[in-house]
């Protein structure tokens, strides 16, 4: 009797995940900053610019732990540098939580507590994560953009200083941007922003450093 023959069926090809993808990216920025850190005669653009992309990598590693482990992070931003912490909850203590039927971006329910539940901020795990501040001497300075709205005649989108942001397990959150600059350099300015949705994007420009 002839055989049947069966067709070959290929194995599946395993793609690369969001996360693998922002672990990547996060690896390069921290090398990018470490290796101009170390190279002599450097220019101060490549320096701010390495700050940059260190920053947003940082960044990033921050919204990725705040999803992956259901616990939100603050980044704190002095003049001198900047630091995540993360909120450890106090798992005795159980506010009342109501489901407002919404669904996030994960499909999962999303649920609104009576409380804050009680805990305490503390260092996160990963130490990229932690208080960072750089070789050279840099100015640093966060701005949030306030709630949904503009004042009425008001052009733009108003703006306020800050010293911290919040970054809730989701990973959204409020617009910002982050400005800073070397202090023996204040002409060239680096502003990283985002809309809280959106990845950080930074530029260099040159202007009055110090206000």
């Amino acid at each position: 009797m002839p055989t049947a023959i069966r067709p070959k069926i290929a194995p599946a090809q395993a793609g690369f995940t969001l996360i693998e993808i922002l672990v990547v990216v996060v690896i390069i920025g921290i090398l990018l900053t470490t290796t101009v850190a170390l190279r002599g005669g450097h220019s101060d653009q490549r320096t701010l610019l390495a700050e940059a992309e260190r920053l947003r990598s940082v960044f990033l590693l921050a919204q990725q732990a705040a999803a992956e482990q259901g616990l939100p992070l603050k980044l704190t931003v002095t003049e001198q540098g900047y630091r995540f912490e993360q909120f450890m909850p106090n798992y005795q203590d159980d506010p009342e939580s109501v489901e407002n039927g919404a669904q996030v971006s994960a499909g999962l329910p999303l649920y609104l507590l009576v409380r804050q539940p009680e805990g305490r901020w503390q260092p996160p795990e990963a130490s990229a994560l932690r208080d960072y501040k750089p070789e050279r001497e840099f100015k640093f300075q966060l701005k949030l953009a306030f709630g949904s709205g503009r004042r009425e005649g008001d052009s733009e989108e108003r703006e306020g200083d800050a010293s911290e942001l919040l970054i809730p397990a989701s990973g959204v959150t409020a617009g910002f941007t982050i400005r800073f600059y070397l202090v023996d350099l204040p002409s060239r300015v680096v502003t990283l922003t985002s809309d809280g949705l959106s990845i950080p994007d930074y530029a260099l420009s040159t202007e009055i450093g110090d206000e």
